[in-house]
């Protein structure tokens, strides 16, 4: 459609490398290093923000705090990231993996494995549920050991009162 065509895209990563492939691929994109933690971006600055990979990598409930803050009245929030329960297969050959490479060139800071990986969903659920009233999930879908990917509508007071609408 037209508006996405005119949209704004601002892209935001902690890694130099995905940020240069991020600006190859998209040359009209506005690209930010940093974290979800603290974007820097204006309160109710985005009609969608998509936040793939910001969850594991931050301290969950700053980066959900910073990904709501952001998202404007009515927008749609997609949070996307590794599922990795205690027992998974996935979560073990991680565990090998990341503690056998010297060196990394993804998303960490400091080039090191400076964090295990976590178990978001039941922490964005148990986020989530402080701000009742204030939301409707759209999608909803966890694939365990793996990924999981939500799709939330961040309502406004004028859209709670009138009901959600198609």
């Amino acid at each position: 459609s037209s508006a996405l065509r005119n949209a704004c895209v601002c892209c935001l990563d902690i890694s130099e490398r995905l940020l240069k492939m991020c600006k190859a691929r998209n040359p009209h994109a506005y690209c930010f290093k940093g974290s979800m933690e603290d974007t820097l971006f204006e309160d109710d600055s985005f009609d969608v923000v998509y936040n793939f990979g910001g969850i594991n990598e931050t301290d969950i409930d700053k980066s959900l705090a910073e990904t709501w803050r952001i998202a404007k009245p009515d927008s749609l929030i997609v949070l996307a990231d590794e599922n990795f329960d205690a027992t998974s297969w996935l979560r073990k050959l991680w565990v090998v993996f990341i503690s056998n490479l010297t060196f990394i060139h993804s998303y960490y800071w400091d080039m090191t494995a400076s964090r295990q990986p976590k178990q978001p969903f039941p922490k964005i659920r148990s986020w989530l549920k402080s701000h009742a009233g204030e939301y409707e999930v759209l999608y909803d879908g966890v694939k365990p050991g793996l990924f999981f990917t939500m799709v939330i509508r961040k309502t406004s007071a004028k859209t709670r009162k009138r009901g959600p609408q198609p």
